[in-house]
């Protein structure tokens, strides 16, 4: 399981830096794929799921956390950051 970023963390991790550091993300693109751009930033609003996939290797099923965009009330906003 991955560990969640919050923004108090991420304000801990950058704070040694100058104000004028770039942020840049690989790009979802399919023309430029894997490409490291400037990053674009916004918040939305999302709720927890679970996705589950199959290695392609293996063959062995897993679970993995993921989130899914949501306009209900009780969602959460969160910061996306994308290339």
């Amino acid at each position: 399981m991955s560990r969640v970023l919050t923004l108090k963390e991420f304000r801990e991790h950058t704070k040694d830096l100058p104000e004028t550091t770039k942020i840049v993300t690989y790009t979802n693109e399919m023309e430029v794929r894997n490409a490291i751009r400037d990053a674009r930033v916004s918040t939305i609003k999302v709720k927890p799921t679970e996705q589950h996939c199959r290695d392609a290797f293996d063959g062995t099923h897993f679970t993995v956390d993921t989130y899914k965009y949501s306009d209900e009330e009780t969602a959460e906003e969160v910061i996306y950051i994308k290339g």
